[in-house]
């Protein structure tokens, strides 16, 4: 306990108060004296002095002196704390009370001195940051408003006006009142969210004039509204993109109800699927084919692209030979009329590349049938003489009677052989008609022999008349005859003095001929009759191999008389 003598504004700490004398009621200022540490020497604090023995030369010696005056205690004077109310003392109830102070004042909450005892948790003399006015530590809350602890108001609680950490309200300082109608307060937003307002995603905010939620930037999926980055898209808002953007070759780009891209409906090439816009993918080729392709054949492939890759298609026409192709326009992969078993011409290529042998020729229909044993019966291109004079013409070819192998020869053939009718015997009138048929008449009384040479270089040893006629050609009044008194033998004779005549075929290089109607058993006399062969399609066998077919004929008599040898039908040398 500390004590403190208050006389008259001077406060005698540190020095011995000395009593004069004793006395039954409190003591006066004017009873003590000051005495030096010696003890010799005394300055009176009153109207009497006192001795320097330490005792006073005046007053009762009844009182006694507490000389534990704090740390500088004194043997006379007040002694606060020893329970006596003595001068100068407010109280003294011998410790701290709830109503006196330890310095022997009354309790007083500002005097600087803190009593526990009197509910006092701090005395700063004033209201301070670590002290309220009321000597109680400040605390939000405590009701009293210590504006040096930062308080601007202290309702207990929250209020309208009063945060509950002693602010005033005002929207914007970062405090949520709720009492004041605030859900947030800046960024003070109570832990709420988007979420917690029922949408699915998005940043609340705070309005900074009411201090209400702000969910404009809050979305949910389905509401029309592309909201990134929570969002990939909504409904028909896609954030503009498209397939192609996300990297796909094209299809169709939506929104899944979850709010992300739905790639579905895209296609990439590569995925083994032919979408849309794309002719194939991978070995899905559609079921196209080189052919269906309009090319002759090849293999089809799908490129990177998924378009078609017909680098290994082929059709004709593109200048290069490829599988089934004999030949593709001028390209005849070195090929001629020769080396395909022709003996001459020029060899070309049709529309189907294949080898167009219509200006190739064989001197024979027996030699296209050596080079192609299935060879049909029909028109084939010949060149009897190869580099000869004689053009190259088309002829028939019998590949069915007998085996085969037969060269039609037509009057017409006979001009484009340059047949050549010679008198051995001539007639008054000959030459060879516009059907290339031979005739002769002779006058009357004259005898007349010819033959007609159709040369055939390739050369036969076989003939065969098809539908062959002769052809009577007398005098008006007149007749021609042949009759079995005469078969012609030689080529230099066709009549004999009986006046009969003959029509005979055959090698030309053999004295005479191979058959005759004669020796075919006709007989016959008429003005302008066309007489048939008899034996027409009979085959006549040489002994020889015959590069030229001849006809002989020849008249006698005292008529004028004549024949057409060949007016129609053909032959076939083989």
């Amino acid at each position: 306990m500390r004590s403190r003598l208050q006389l008259a504004g001077i406060s005698l700490a540190a020095s011995t108060l000395v009593p004069s004398g004793c006395h039954l009621e409190p003591p006066h200022a004017g009873d003590y004296v000051q005495a030096t540490e010696t003890g010799t020497d005394a300055t009176s604090l009153g109207p009497e002095t006192t001795s320097t023995s330490g005792t006073s030369s005046e007053g009762p010696e009844t009182g006694v002196v507490d000389d534990t005056l704090g740390s500088e205690s004194s043997d006379s004077g007040s002694n606060c704390g020893n329970a006596v109310v003595e001068e100068g003392e407010q109280c003294d109830d011998g410790v701290e009370t709830a109503t006196c102070d330890d310095d022997c004042t009354f309790v007083e909450c500002g005097d600087s001195l803190v009593n526990a005892t009197s509910g006092e948790e701090c005395d700063e003399g004033t209201e301070t940051a670590t002290c309220d006015d009321d000597c109680t530590l400040p605390v939000c809350g405590d009701g009293n408003v210590n504006e040096a602890f930062a308080e601007q108001c202290d309702d207990t609680v929250e209020t309208a006006t009063c945060n509950a950490n002693c602010t005033l309200v005002q929207c914007g300082d970062l405090t949520i009142n709720a009492v004041a109608g605030e859900a947030c307060d800046g960024t003070e937003l109570g832990a709420e969210t988007c979420a917690s307002q029922g949408f699915d995603d998005g940043a609340l905010g705070c309005d900074p004039i009411t201090c209400q939620l702000d969910t404009t930037a809050c979305f949910s999926c389905g509401d029309g509204i592309w909201n990134p980055p929570g969002e990939e898209c909504d409904d028909t808002e896609l954030g503009g993109q498209t397939c192609l953007s996300l990297g796909f070759d094209g299809g169709t780009l939506s929104c899944a109800p979850d709010c992300t891209l739905d790639t579905n409906a895209c296609f990439a090439c590569g995925d083994g699927a032919i979408d849309l816009g794309e002719q194939c993918d991978g070995l899905d080729l559609g079921g196209e084919s080189c052919a269906s392709l309009s090319f002759d054949g090849g293999t089809l492939f799908c490129a990177p692209d998924c378009t078609f890759d017909t680098n290994a298609c082929f059709a004709c026409g593109d200048g290069a030979i490829d599988p089934g192709e004999q030949c593709d326009g001028p390209n005849l992969d070195g090929e001629t009329c020769i080396s395909l078993g022709f003996d001459a011409g020029t060899l070309a290529c049709n529309g189907t590349c294949t080898f167009d042998t219509s200006g190739c020729y064989h001197p024979s229909c027996q030699d296209v049938l050596d080079a192609n044993p299935t060879a049909t019966s029909g028109l084939y291109q010949l060149d009897v003489d190869g580099a000869g004079p004689i053009p190259p013409f088309q002829a028939y070819c019998d590949m069915d009677t007998d085996g085969g192998g037969w060269t039609e020869l037509t009057l017409a053939l006979g001009c484009t052989l340059a047949g050549e009718m010679i008198a051995v015997q001539p007639a008054a009138t000959d030459g060879i008609d516009a059907a290339c048929r031979p005739f002769t008449l002779d006058s009357g009384n004259q005898v007349h022999t010819y033959h007609y040479t159709i040369p055939f270089p390739p050369g036969f040893t076989q003939i065969m008349p098809i539908d062959y006629v002769a052809r009577a050609n007398a005098g008006v009044g007149n007749v021609s005859d042949i009759g079995n008194t005469f078969t012609q033998t030689l080529w230099t004779l066709a009549n004999n003095a009986g006046g009969y005549g003959d029509i005979s075929f055959g090698a030309a290089e053999e004295p005479g001929p191979i058959a005759s109607f004669s020796a075919a058993g006709v007989s016959i006399m008429c003005f302008d009759c066309e007489i048939p062969y008899p034996d027409s399609g009979a085959i006549y066998t040489l002994g020889i191999e015959s590069h030229a077919l001849r006809f002989g004929w020849g008249e006698s008599g005292g008529q004028s008389e004549g024949w057409y040898p060949w007016w129609s039908g053909t032959f076939r040398v083989r």
